[in-house]
């Protein structure tokens, strides 16, 4: 039986090569929580461009097909992608399981992976519903569709329904205008005796939140997106922080083009109705120096 791994990271990939559990690993990396989206006709043929073959092909190819996923976000974001092209194949779909794991596949060494014997659940209806309303919700240009998947059933995909408020929590607060991420990094930066690099997210990081594996790709984070959606935002961060330190970011300096996508491009009201001065002022670890 030729079998076929898809997954959602680089590391994960090489994990699941060295374990030997499949004829052909292929990792994943798209950044679906972070920047702007592809069509869909682009991402198919970024797939086939570094697998060498086309998404709907893999059911000709071989016999089985797993999705090993990370629980991260974005693979969760992955998940639902694939299942929603693989839908309309009934040849791929009768291939399909996934395996959801509890904690990052690149993080595993084979034999640990191997060990840990991760359960494959058999994809079926249920799953590519929900994969299709969720994905189609996450390409929509406000956060509505995405806010009301929380009053539906999402147990059909394991760690969906935290992906969903993990999103979510990434809007602009009501108070402060910034996302759970931002907040963390000012966290942090009051706690003192902290590097830049230190209050980005990543890998063995203290920010866990939805984050950036490489500090360069925050260029496509939350705050970068809003100041590019719109150009008057400027957000002024101050407080007693190390050096009483004023972090401050200028709308002027950020370049490209205003792609705005989900929930990133939250509905013009809900940031609009934050912004009356066009300046924000939040406070971390302590009221703002005078």
């Amino acid at each position: 039986m030729k079998r076929l791994i898809l997954t959602t990271s680089d590391s994960g990939a090489g994990c699941l090569k060295v374990a030997g559990i499949a004829d052909k690993v292929i990792g994943i990396g798209y950044r679906f929580a972070t920047g702007p989206l592809l069509s869909d006709a682009e991402l198919a043929e970024s797939f086939a461009s570094f697998a060498s073959f086309g998404l709907t092909d893999v059911g000709d190819r071989f016999d089985a097909i797993d999705l090993w996923i990370d629980p991260d976000p974005n693979a969760q974001l992955i998940l639902i992608w694939l299942l929603t092209c693989f839908r309309p194949h009934d040849k791929i779909v009768s291939k399909l399981n996934l395996v959801q794991t509890d904690i990052s596949i690149g993080e595993l060494m084979p034999e640990r992976l191997l060990a840990r014997r991760f359960p494959a659940i058999k994809i079926a209806g249920p799953q590519l519903e929900l994969a299709s309303s969720a994905w189609r919700a996450w390409r929509q240009p406000t956060p509505q569709d995405w806010f009301g998947l929380l009053s539906n059933e999402l147990g059909a995909l394991p760690l969906f329904r935290p992906t969903v408020v993990a999103l979510l929590e990434e809007l602009p607060g009501r108070t402060s205008g910034l996302g759970a991420t931002e907040m963390r990094m000012l966290e942090l930066i009051g706690q003192g005796n902290v590097t830049p690099p230190d209050v980005f997210p990543g890998h063995e990081k203290r920010n866990t939140r939805v984050g950036f594996s490489i500090i360069g790709r925050s260029a496509n984070g939350w705050m970068v997106w809003r100041m590019r959606r719109y150009p008057r935002y400027r957000v002024l961060m101050v407080g007693r922080l190390p050096r009483k330190c004023m972090v401050t970011v200028n709308a002027a300096s950020v370049t490209g083009a205003a792609n705005c996508r989900s929930p990133r491009s939250a509905a013009t009201s809900w940031l609009a109705a934050r912004i009356s001065a066009g300046t924000i002022r939040c406070t971390a670890g302590g009221a703002s120096p005078n």
